[in-house]
């Protein structure tokens, strides 16, 4: 990490030029702390949401795991986050990704912060709000929650293998997308290809791929019916006990929801 590439400080972080993934403009926003390991905090939680409003005219995306190396992330022993040029992925995807499209219900909404669920073939939320981003903290953090992601689990039972995060401004105000995924190591994919647009490495490895090759790859990582209802039983249980302004006993009744809800997974399986 090159400190000639330094562009500016946020929240006490760097944010520098970047060539992974090779797309022009492309942004690392990245810990100065070398003993910061990537992983999802309640303090990281608040500096993507304040990073995604200091940088409207960027995806700002992100690869989680329960551990550095199974996060697909390119740097693993600092804390980061990766921002590309909107009109960049909108000229690659022909002006939307493809959950864009998918239809999604309503779980939880306070003011004009809201979360919901992908449906349509996806599993995952999407957080969002108005342009005065007001709530989007208090909802991804309903949401980490639910998905006991990083630091909001620490291996508690049912806790999701991973997720790919990604945010952006949009015409009403701002959208964040959480995608949980199950598998680790080599069948691990980044953040805009769970999103159904891949980054390669080469023209050599984009000229072997196809279709097929691709949906086979974000099924492996996709969370399966089970799984995804268990997620979803935590949230009702964490967004029950924020109705009820109990904040700070959120975290245990989700996590006996979640338990209960993986107990029967398994009797069933």
């Amino acid at each position: 990490l090159a400190a000639d590439r330094a562009r500016l400080r946020l929240d006490g972080r760097l944010i520098r030029t970047n060539d992974n993934p090779p797309l022009p403009g492309a942004l690392l926003d990245v810990s100065e702390e070398t003993n910061e390991p990537q992983e999802w905090t309640p303090h990281g939680a608040r500096h993507f949401v304040n990073l995604l409003r200091q940088a409207a005219g960027h995806l700002v995306f992100r690869n989680e795991g329960r551990t550095p190396e199974s996060s697909g992330a390119s740097v693993l022993d600092r804390d980061h986050n990766q921002l590309v040029p909107l009109d960049v992925v909108n000229s690659l995807t022909g002006g939307t990704l493809a959950m864009e499209s998918a239809p999604r219900v309503t779980l939880w909404q306070q003011g004009t912060a809201k979360v919901e669920e992908l449906r349509g073939g996806w599993h995952g939320f999407v957080v969002s709000s108005d342009d005065t981003g007001v709530g989007l903290e208090r909802a991804l953090e309903l949401v980490s929650r639910s998905l006991n992601l990083g630091a909001y689990g620490q291996n508690l039972p049912g806790s999701a293998a991973g997720a790919a995060l990604l945010g952006f401004r949009t015409a009403g105000g701002y959208a964040i997308y959480v995608l949980p995924r199950r598998a680790d190591g080599h069948a691990q994919t980044g953040a805009l290809e769970m999103a159904g647009l891949f980054i390669l490495r080469s023209q050599d490895d984009f000229a072997s791929w196809n279709a097929e090759q691709a949906m086979e790859r974000v099924r492996r990582v996709n969370v399966t019916e089970r799984e995804w209802s268990v997620y979803l039983r935590r949230f009702h249980g964490q967004a029950l006990v924020e109705g009820r302004g109990l904040l700070g006993r959120g975290r245990w009744l989700g996590f006996f929801i979640g338990l209960t809800a993986l107990v029967l997974l398994l009797a069933s399986g």
